[in-house]
């Protein structure tokens, strides 16, 4: 029995047939070279095509195939490391699209959204955080690396990574508490989505941080939360004490009133838990996303079963 192949393995062995061809090679020809019947490598050929890693050009009765620019193969899980340090590489030289372009590449190498958000994406915005307190890079030069992930983020969305369904009994509302916080807010939204989740991103919300913001966020609940049916996470991340404090205090009598299925979450890097005083009162604070990801997961196990 002929041995049956993956979309991503066919995709790979295509790159390497492909990527020193000047001229494109034939679908005939191609089915001959990978031992395929002419009718499925067509098919494969034609997917491929749709997704933007080959290129179609008839000429007369006979029809070449050749690779678009920027198309590389990975296999994973293995690459993830590798994939890791390039995209690292091209975001400190600011080169977003070659950033979007390895993030594409990877998945259509059959990449798992969610580990490329957290294995890829996010070591990369630390390595932004970095160079920003080391000095190395300025307030300008941090913008630009955050506009990269940003795209690149974009980027992951729009291959078709993300459920078109979002499970409405998992929900999960995103702010940042501060302008450094929010490239880390936005790929935390960005891992939910790929998990399935509802995601209600906020942005920086610090602009509106006064008296009446525990109103506004009922409101807020009132709106997307209508029915109260499920889980309904709320993630606040900051780089201060402050930041943490004034939310947390804001977001508790709405917690308090509305359903015992509303949890909060506090996240920070700088911020240990003996500076804040409403830490104790959120249902988790962290400084690792993998963390949170896997206790949303397992509090949505146990509510929803």
């Amino acid at each position: 029995m002929a041995r049956s192949y993956s979309k991503y393995e066919i995709r790979e062995r295509l790159i390497r047939i492909l990527e020193n061809s000047e001229t494109g090679i034939s679908g005939a020809r191609l089915a001959q070279i990978m031992g395929m019947s002419r009718i499925t490598t067509t098919k494969y050929l034609k997917i491929l095509a749709l997704e933007g890693t080959l290129n179609q050009r008839d000429m007369g009765n006979l029809t070449l195939w050749s690779l678009e620019q920027g198309q590389e193969s990975f296999t994973f899980p293995d690459d993830y490391f590798r994939v890791s340090s390039e995209y690292s590489r091209i975001l400190a030289e600011g080169s977003e699209s070659e950033a979007c372009s390895l993030i594409l590449n990877s998945v259509r190498s059959g990449a798992s959204a969610a580990r490329l958000v957290l294995e890829v994406i996010l070591p990369a915005s630390d390595l932004i955080s970095e160079m920003y307190d080391e000095g190395k890079i300025g307030t300008a030069e941090q913008g630009l690396l955050h506009s990269v992930i940003s795209r690149s983020l974009q980027t992951l969305e729009r291959a078709g990574t993300t459920p078109e369904q979002p499970d409405p009994r998992r929900s999960v509302v995103v702010m940042a508490a501060d302008a450094r916080s929010m490239s880390t807010a936005e790929i935390t939204a960005a891992a939910y989505r790929a998990k399935g989740w509802s995601v209600f991103d906020l942005g920086d919300i610090s602009s509106v941080a006064d008296v009446m913001f525990d109103l506004d966020f009922q409101r807020l609940m009132d709106r997307i939360w209508k029915k109260r049916q499920g889980l309904m996470l709320v993630a606040v991340f900051s780089q201060t004490a402050e930041g943490l404090n004034f939310f947390a205090d804001a977001i508790s009598p709405t917690r308090t009133k509305l359903s015992r299925d509303m949890r909060l979450i506090l996240y920070s890097r700088d911020v240990s838990e003996k500076e804040s005083d409403t830490i104790a009162s959120a249902d988790l604070f962290s400084s690792d996303l993998g963390d949170i990801l896997q206790w949303s997961q397992t509090v949505s196990s146990n509510t929803l079963r």
